[in-house]
């Protein structure tokens, strides 16, 4: 099975400053304005907080557009129902033997995580994005790869 499609900043292999310049470009237009990224009324409070809380740790990262609003609300509501369900059975240990209540619990961290996934919230996804900023820092601070790349400051 292929593997799934990796945005060029978090991209482990070799490709050229062509290629990788190309692609960005592309990723950028695709992902469209980031100048809306709010939530729909229709999420309660204990949903637009982490909504909020998510968008704020993202926003220096610069990967979210207007688009990954349906995401993140998701994640959101996830979270809320996760949490909801995590305080049923605080209050009623007993519920830990429901197996309907458990197999939404399951349903609900099955979607955050591919939530996650989705937004690159997991420390891994977090590391490939540091990794490749460093290394296009390190690459464009290179006197030499700017002077092969003949851009003129």
């Amino acid at each position: 099975m292929a593997r799934p499609a990796k945005s060029v900043a978090t991209k482990t292999g070799s490709i050229t400053r062509r290629e990788h310049d190309i692609r960005k470009s592309l990723e950028d237009k695709v992902r469209g304005k980031s100048d809306a990224i709010e939530p729909r009324s229709t999420l309660n409070p204990r949903q637009t907080e982490p909504f909020y809380f998510i968008r704020d740790q993202l926003r220096s990262a610069n990967v979210l557009g207007n688009l990954d609003v349906f995401v993140l609300e998701q994640t959101a509501i996830c979270i809320d129902r996760l949490s909801s369900i995590e305080t049923m059975i605080d209050l009623d240990p007993s519920m830990i033997s429901n197996s309907k209540l458990m197999a939404s619990r399951a349903r609900y961290a099955s979607d955050f995580f591919r939530c996650c996934n989705e937004l690159c919230l997991s420390p891994q996804a977090r590391a490939k994005l540091s990794i490749a900023g460093a290394e296009r820092a390190k690459r464009d601070d290179d006197p030499l790869v700017e002077a092969l790349s003949g851009r003129d400051d």
